[in-house]
């Protein structure tokens, strides 16, 4: 049994939808991971800035301890931008549909929900995908 040209484009489109969904899922667990690494180097170096007054520790391991901390804020940095990427794109793949029109659906149970369909009409009002 053969697939339409239709039934082909619309499992295509499901699928591009779903592969979307997937990324806003871990965009959004990348978040919440980057952040507990950033504060937890941001503890390490409060740590290590308390053992070096007291005299335990050396200026070397503050200053990676700093570095740490810098690279985890880039990193959170980072997956915030990666995860507002995934938001639009599904939005997109959404709005996209077989057809090239559809309605837009969030995501349930997403904290970003709100906030894609935020960026994304601002995004369509202000240019063309």
């Amino acid at each position: 049994m053969a697939m339409t040209e239709r039934e082909i484009l619309a499992s295509c489109a499901c699928h591009r939808v779903r592969t979307a969904a997937r990324a806003v899922e871990s965009g959004f667990k990348r978040v919440a991971s980057t952040q507990a690494a950033r504060r937890l180097a941001a503890e390490r170096l409060d740590a290590e800035e308390k053992k070096f007054a007291a005299g335990m520790s050396t200026n070397f391991l503050v200053t990676q301890a700093q570095r740490d901390l810098a690279e985890e804020e880039v990193n959170a940095l980072r997956a915030v931008a990666d995860y507002r990427i995934a938001v639009i794109n599904f939005q997109r793949v959404q709005e996209a549909g077989v057809s090239g029109a559809g309605a837009v659906a969030v995501l349930a149970g997403t904290s970003g929900g709100a906030q894609a369909s935020q960026a994304f009409r601002s995004a369509a009002a202000g240019s063309e995908f």
